[in-house]
């Protein structure tokens, strides 16, 4: 009995003895993941900024027009409704990889998506560079949003920060108000020139034009489109660009509004 009794407090205290060491074999191991990851998370950010870096090279001229796009919409008279796009890391990887070639005030458009089991009114978020989907205006926002989406003129990242995967992204739309189911007029801001000269070759409005130009070549346009001429058009009219009356004519029969300024 006495011997038995021995046998099993040798068998109990080597399995003590085989269960701390397994937990510290556990507890080392988890440890030696958690410093692993923070290699590897390291090792991304900066294969992230050198890629973003050479993006920054490649694609220069967007520069000066997302930069554009900050002067046109934050000075201008229309509202504004800031979100949080949701569901970037459960995009495709190349919608996330195409995020990285997003900055502070790259324009994006909103599409709502019908049919969503989750959200009746949920507005799916792409990029106007490359046309990646990136996600979901975030849902405690999406109501609002799509009760004036037909009013949205543009939407941009306004805040833009690094992630693990994908970056954070926050955007905000500026949309036309309504007043008693009147829309309300609306101005945008404007670049600062010494001459008009200086705005007539500037890159900027060749640019614009030729976006106008084709787009009066197709026969539909999406709301995207739509918004993006009135953009264009309202760019270019607030600066004295001049406009062929053909163009002017074309443009209202789309339904775009043109608020003429001094003589065009």
């Amino acid at each position: 009995m006495t011997t038995a009794i021995i046998v099993l407090a040798v068998i109990l205290f080597i399995g003590i003895i085989v269960t701390v060491s397994n937990e510290k074999e556990k507890e080392l191991q988890e440890k030696e993941r958690a410093n692993q990851r923070r290699k590897e998370e390291e090792k991304l950010r900066k294969e992230v900024e050198e890629n973003r870096r050479m993006i920054e090279e490649e694609v220069s001229g967007t520069l000066d027009r997302d930069l554009d796009n900050k002067i046109l919409y934050e000075n201008s008279t229309l509202g504004r409704y800031k979100f949080k796009v949701k569901g970037l890391t459960h995009r495709s990887e190349n919608s996330q990889a195409g995020a990285w070639m997003l900055r502070m005030w790259s324009p994006l458009y909103l599409e709502h998506e019908e049919g969503n089991e989750y959200d009746t009114f949920a507005m799916r978020v792409y990029s106007v560079t490359g046309n990646f989907w990136l996600g979901y205006v975030e849902r405690e926002k999406s109501l609002a949003l799509y009760s004036v989406r037909d009013n949205i003129k543009a939407c941009m990242i306004t805040d833009y920060s690094y992630g693990v995967q994908a970056p954070y992204i926050t955007a905000t739309a500026y949309f036309q108000k309504v007043i008693d189911g009147v829309p309300q007029p609306y101005t945008l801001g404007t670049k600062k020139v010494d001459m008009p000269s200086e705005i007539n070759t500037d890159n900027t409005v060749s640019t614009f034009r030729s976006y106008i130009s084709k787009a009066l070549k197709k026969e539909d346009w999406n709301e995207k489109t739509f918004n993006e001429v009135q953009a264009r058009a309202d760019f270019l009219l607030s600066n004295g660009i001049k406009m062929s009356e053909r163009v002017k004519e074309e443009l209202r029969a789309r339904g775009v509004k043109l608020k003429e300024i001094g003589e065009f």
